[in-house]
């Protein structure tokens, strides 16, 4: 289990900053004055305590209760359709911040908060530890 969770963290990292190649040398290649690389990686790189955070829930789902960890995928399309679709749908803003994505700042319109990105980081790594533990301690046999 171990082994998955290091290959989804190091997979989401690098597919990230692939995300940020491709946007920052497509800027570069259509604009007049194009954005800092160091701004789009900036920008994207927020985005990575709130990736944590899905992969801490669905690995606590698979510690804990692992016939459950297909929810992951319905917190995920919440948290798809919450962040991305409820300011178009006109919904509560209360909505999009019961998704990690929804309480991620939009750098750099806004400032970087980084009492915001280290609560993110403690709430994910608080879901890990706590599937360890869960994982360890469930039976396994035969």
């Amino acid at each position: 289990m171990g082994s998955y969770f290091l290959i989804s963290i190091v997979i989401g990292f690098f597919t990230l900053l692939l995300a940020v190649l491709g946007l920052w040398s497509a800027g570069t290649g259509v604009m007049d004055d194009p954005i800092s690389f160091g701004t789009v990686f900036n920008a994207a790189m927020v985005y990575l305590p709130a990736m944590w955070i899905m992969i801490g829930v669905a690995v606590l789902f698979v510690g804990f209760v692992p016939q459950a960890a297909g929810l992951t995928w319905l917190y995920l399309g919440y948290s798809f359709f919450a962040v991305y679709l409820g300011g178009l749908l006109q919904f509560s803003p209360l909505m999009s911040k019961l998704s990690p994505f929804g309480n991620v700042p939009k750098v750099p319109i806004e400032d970087l908060n980084f009492t915001q990105i280290l609560i993110m980081i403690a709430i994910a790594l608080s879901l890990i530890v706590i599937r360890f533990i869960g994982y360890n301690k469930r039976d396994i046999q035969g």
